[in-house]
C-alpha cells in the first residue's frame, strides 16, 4: 500500500476505503536545477488526490553529484520509511545525465543494473538535463545529434546547451538560479511528444543522445489537470 505520511521517525499506513496517494520519489544528481524543476512543477500543476511528488532535499551546498551517491541517498530515504516499491505502489526515481565527462559508461552500467535490483526508476539524458529543458521550447530535430551529445564549450561560462537556453528564455538560463519560465504543461507536454524523436532505450541512452525523463514527466502530466 503506497505510503501516506512522510514523517521520517514514523511512517504511517493509513487504512481506508478510497485510493492512497502514489508518491513518486524523485533524486536528484543536480543540487539545483533538477530539484526545482521538479518542485516547481509540484507547485504549478494541478494533481489529482492519486499522486504526490517528493523531491528528496539536498542542501545547496552539496556539491557531491556521482550517481552512486545518489542511488545511496535514495536507498538510505527509502530503507528509512520502510517503503515499499512495485508498479502499484509509491516509485522511486533516480535523475542523472550521461554526462561522458564525469560518468563513466562503466558506472552507469552499474547504476542501472542496481536500479532494476531495487525497483528503481532510472530517468537518464544524454548528455545532459539541460537537453531536456531545451526540449521544452524548441524543435529539437533542428539541431545536430553529435552537435547535442558533445555539449562543447562556446566560451569561458557556458557549453552549448547552456548558451541555447540562454538564447531562447527571454530571462536567460542560469544553472545557479532556475528559470521557472520554461515550467508550464504545454511545454512539458511537447517535451514528452520530443522525446519520441531520440533515443528512449536505456542501455543505448549511454552512447546516444536521448532521455527516459519523458516516462517519468508523462506518469506526471497524467496525473495532473
Amino acid at each position: 500500500m503506497p505510503y501516506i505520511k512522510r514523517e521520517l521517525s514514523k511512517p504511517i499506513y493509513k487504512e481506508q476505503t478510497e485510493e492512497p496517494k502514489k508518491v513518486l520519489f524523485i533524486a536528484c544528481e543536480g543540487n539545483i536545477t533538477e530539484p526545482e524543476y521538479f518542485k516547481t512543477i509540484k507547485n504549478r500543476l494541478n494533481f489529482n488526490q492519486l499522486i504526490e511528488i517528493k523531491v528528496i532535499d539536498r542542501d545547496k551546498n552539496d556539491t557531491k553529484s556521482a550517481p552512486k551517491y545518489i542511488m545511496n541517498n535514495m536507498k538510505e530515504y527509502i530503507e528509512l520509511l520502510g517503503i515499499e516499491l512495485s508498479k502499484d505502489a509509491d516509485e522511486a526515481w533516480i535523475v542523472i545525465d550521461r554526462d561522458s565527462q564525469n560518468n563513466p559508461i562503466k558506472v552507469l552500467k552499474e547504476i542501472i543494473l542496481e536500479c532494476k535490483k531495487n525497483d528503481y526508476n532510472l530517468a537518464l539524458t544524454n548528455p545532459l538535463f539541460e537537453l531536456w529543458l531545451l526540449m521544452h521550447i524548441e524543435d529539437i530535430t533542428k539541431y545536430d545529434k553529435d552537435i547535442l551529445k558533445k555539449n562543447e564549450k562556446v566560451n569561458s561560462k557556458k557549453r552549448f546547451l547552456d548558451k541555447e537556453l540562454s538564447n531562447k528564455l527571454k530571462a536567460g538560463y542560469n544553472k545557479k538560479r532556475f528559470n521557472k519560465n520554461i515550467v508550464t504543461k504545454e511545454n512539458i507536454k511537447f517535451a514528452i511528444k520530443q522525446s519520441e524523436n531520440l533515443e528512449t532505450n536505456l542501455e543505448k541512452i549511454l552512447y546516444d543522445v536521448g532521455t527516459t525523463l519523458s516516462l517519468l514527466l508523462n506518469k506526471i502530466i497524467k496525473n495532473s489537470h
